[in-house]
């Protein structure tokens, strides 16, 4: 209760920043609405709208590797939002570094496509709603022991597994999320070398807008890698 007064000012500042930016973006002055919804972006809100703007804004301004982190932000909170994927797409084939839509393998894209089409809030959803059916009809069954059959148990078995399924995914996403890092170069060019100092060799030269994987951090450096498995190490300011 006493934080309330405080979160509601601090949401209303918001509000005003982002109808501030839009109103600016529809006059055509993009520098000066992208920093008003920097601006909001840095109070915390995480809102895809807000991030779907950023992204441009940034587009607007000649900023393409930060448009497409702000896209890829809005699209970790909206997914399958056709809008987010259509501009993401649009700049993958515009960016010098064009990275391929396919990896060539139909299967594995298949199952691949399976496991990552619903978001964790939609995983939790089932997870939970099986639980509690799974519990509920449990405990039916000890109370009404008259109800007994083969069938009876053939559905909680059923049930049983579907709950098991879904808290098995839940939990396989939940991990490969947590261990997933993602990075988009924001500088016009990036050189990435055999290890972390400058005097090592360049293995690697890439340019603004390409997404990579980061495998591991050493002091300033990253080391990252490809969509095709080449990698190496590159300064985090680069990203």
């Amino acid at each position: 209760l006493l934080a309330g007064p405080g979160v509601a000012s601090a949401q209303s500042a918001v509000v005003g920043l982002y109808n501030e930016a839009n109103a600016l973006y529809r006059a055509s002055q993009f520098n000066e609405a992208r920093e008003k919804y920097l601006q909001a972006a840095a109070s915390g809100s995480r809102d895809w709208r807000l991030f779907y703007n950023l992204g441009n804004a940034h587009f607007k301004v000649g900023k393409i590797g930060a448009a497409i982190v702000w896209y890829e932000r809005a699209l970790r909170l909206k997914p399958r939002d056709e809008d987010i994927v259509a501009n993401l797409r649009f700049l993958n084939r515009v960016k010098k570094d064009q990275e391929p839509e396919s990896h060539g393998n139909p299967v594995w894209e298949f199952f691949a496509g399976v496991f990552s089409f619903p978001t964790l809030n939609e995983l939790s959803v089932a997870s939970s709603i099986t639980l509690f059916l799974l519990v509920a009809t449990g405990v039916r069954h000890v109370w009404r022991p008259d109800s007994s059959g083969p069938q009876r148990w053939l559905g909680l078995g059923v049930l049983a597994g579907v709950t098991l399924a879904c808290a098995v995914w839940l939990g396989s996403r939940a991990v490969y999320e947590e261990d997933l890092q993602e990075a988009v170069i924001v500088a016009s060019l990036a050189t990435a070398r055999s290890g972390p100092d400058e005097r090592q060799t360049t293995v690697l030269v890439i340019h603004e807008g390409t997404k990579v994987r980061i495998d591991r951090f050493e002091g300033e450096w990253a080391l990252v890698l490809l969509a095709n498995g080449l990698g190496g190490w590159m300064r985090q300011e680069l990203f």
